[in-house]
Formats: structure tokens, C-alpha cells, sequence
């Protein structure tokens, strides 16, 4: 049985580890009906929590009892986005949080994101927004409506109007590009899209078959920015003025060995959080300290197992890249075909 002191041990710990310190603060102080040097006390262990307040504590946080009572190590803590509610749009659903995330972390002190992706890194989709809304589109219809009767024909150039959109996307393209990050991409990380606009045009689903060129034209200027960014080693590319030269760096590897999954680690001096991937695009969010650890380990070992290019001489980099736009140009002669 877990003694008190440890349980109550566990309790800040877990709290601590899912929320922002400040705003955990004044939820404590306004749910328990207590001072602030009250709370402290509590969470520092002087003075005892009641059951009263453990069990209101649990609901207003909606916590797993399991992870308080429970002496098994190896127990960790997920949590899921909100549901998107009906009538809302999705992809302002999905994105608006991660905006916020991204912004939150870009501003504090030693900021630093390590991604490994095994599809299109989708933070360099917001480079172009037809491209980024190609992406979501497919999300949108394929995870997050899967199951209506038919798929409706994207008009993007209708679509790139949304100046909500278009503000997202420059905003989280914006704090992305000023985080320092470590990647690791899949060989081929390009190829899904490629593939998806030659099934999108086999199926009919452009309204103008020729903004399936145009979502072309926009990935491979994308890889070209990517080279750029590469040959730079820093994302001043996305940031709102590049010309600043205030981007964050960026450490890139490729690894095609398929024993990772799209993971990403955020880190800061106030907080850390993983986001795994279980249906791209959707994913689980955690704070649990032996969950991080237990990914940084891995994560690290990843790396440590990929060929880096950013370390690569410039002739390599360039031979690396030239590899990419071949198979691109191949992507896009057979897209021309399906067109005529």
C-alpha cells in the first residue's frame, strides 16, 4: 500500500510534470480555497492533503488513480488533444494548439526540439500554404473523416483564401523556425506526398487537375529550401525575416532502417513534452519525467545509428540533394501523364 507521504510525493509530481508551474498554482489556490503559501506547503509535504482534496484534486486534473496508487515503475502518464467538437473545422482544431505549444516553447531559454519523421516533416509543409493544405486535406479526409460516403473535390486555390489559414500556417512556421532542432528523416521522407497527389489525381479529387502540379512545384521548392537550410545549418528560411538570420539551428540525419516511429521531443529550461505519433497526424502528449527520459535515451541512439547530412561536405550535401530532385522530377513527369 502506497504510505501517505509518498503518495501525496506522487501527486505534485505528476501535476508538476503536466502543467505549466504558475497556472498550476492558481488552479490549486482556487480549487482548494487555501493561500498560496498553503499550497506550497502541500506540495512540499509540511502540511497533509485530505482526502477531500486528494479526491477533488484528481477530478479537476483528471488523473489516472493508477499512477498515484500504484508501485509499478514502469507506469506512465498520455494524454489526448481534445476531441474536435461537431461543425468545427479540423485543421484549426489541430493546428491552434500546436501553435500555441510551438510560440510557448520558442520563447523560453535553451529551447530545443529533436524530431525524427517518417513522412513529410509536416513543420516544412507551412512553407508554401498550397502545399500545407494539400497535406491537411488528406488528414482531414482520410483520419479525422474517414468514413463519409464520398470524398469531396479540393479546390485549393479556394481554399489558400483562408486567411486563418494562411496566418497559422506563417505562425507556426515562424516559431518553428526559430527553435534550435535535431532531425532524422526516412531516405524517401518525400515520397508519401508525391504518391498521394498521383492517387488524389487517379480519383478525381481535384477540382483543377492542375494544382496538382502546382502542390509539386511547391515540394520542390521546399527541398530547395531545405538544401538551403542544410548548407546554412539554421531554419532562418522560415522565420518571418530571413534575412535577420535568426533561425534555429539544424542538426539533420536521414536513417531508413524503419525501427522508429514520427516522434518529436520538446525541451526548454521550464518543461519538457513527447508527442508520439499513433495515426499520422494524430498523436499522444506527455509530460511523465521516466516516459522522457526513456525517449531521450532512444532518440539518442537513433541519431547516434543515421548518416548526418548536415555534417556532410558541401559536395556531398549537393550529391544528396541532387538525388532528391531526380526522384522528384520523376514524380512530376508522372503526374503530367495522368493529367493528359
Amino acid at each position: 500500500m502506497e504510505s501517505e507521504s509518498n503518495l501525496q510525493t506522487k501527486l505534485f509530481e505528476l501535476l508538476k510534470s503536466q502543467h505549466n508551474s504558475s497556472k498550476l498554482l492558481t488552479e490549486l489556490i482556487s480549487l482548494l480555497g487555501v493561500s498560496r503559501a498553503s499550497v506550497y506547503k502541500r506540495m512540499n509535504g509540511e502540511i497533509q492533503v485530505s482526502t477531500i482534496e486528494l479526491e477533488a484534486i484528481i477530478n479537476h486534473f483528471n488523473l489516472n488513480p493508477a499512477l498515484l496508487f500504484s508501485n509499478r515503475d514502469n507506469m506512465v502518464s498520455l494524454m489526448l488533444p481534445e476531441k474536435v467538437k461537431e461543425g468545427a473545422d479540423p485543421i484549426l482544431h489541430f493546428l491552434n494548439p500546436i501553435r500555441d505549444q510551438i510560440k510557448q516553447l520558442a520563447l523560453g531559454n535553451n529551447a530545443h526540439i529533436t524530431f525524427l519523421a517518417v513522412s513529410f516533416p509536416v513543420f516544412y509543409s507551412f512553407l508554401y500554404p498550397e502545399l500545407a493544405i494539400f497535406k491537411f486535406y488528406i488528414y482531414k479526409n482520410s483520419v479525422w473523416n474517414p468514413t463519409q460516403a464520398k470524398i469531396p473535390p479540393l479546390a485549393i486555390a479556394q481554399v489558400a483564401r483562408n486567411q486563418d489559414y494562411i496566418n497559422l500556417f506563417a505562425e507556426i512556421r515562424n516559431a518553428y523556425g526559430h527553435i534550435n532542432s535535431t532531425e532524422v528523416w526516412t531516405g524517401d521522407f518525400f515520397q508519401s506526398t508525391i504518391d498521394e497527389l498521383k492517387f488524389y489525381l487517379e480519383c478525381n479529387l481535384f477540382s483543377n487537375p492542375e494544382e496538382a502540379l502546382l502542390v509539386m512545384s511547391q515540394l520542390e521548392k521546399t527541398i530547395e529550401n531545405i538544401a538551403t537550410m542544410v548548407k546554412a545549418g539554421n531554419k532562418s528560411t522560415m522565420c518571418r525575416n530571413p534575412e535577420k538570420n535568426e533561425g534555429g539551428t539544424l542538426d539533420l540525419y536521414y536513417n531508413d532502417s524503419g525501427h522508429f516511429g514520427s516522434t518529436i521531443i520538446t525541451e526548454s529550461e521550464k518543461s519538457s513534452l513527447v508527442y508520439l505519433t499513433y495515426d499520422q497526424p494524430n498523436y499522444l502528449l506527455s509530460g511523465d519525467p521516466l516516459l522522457i527520459q526513456d525517449t531521450k535515451l532512444w532518440t539518442s541512439k537513433v541519431v547516434q545509428k543515421s548518416s548526418p547530412i548536415s555534417k556532410l561536405a558541401m559536395l556531398d550535401q549537393i550529391k544528396y540533394f541532387n538525388g532528391i530532385r531526380e526522384k522528384l522530377k520523376w514524380g512530376r513527369e508522372t503526374l503530367e501523364r495522368i493529367i493528359e
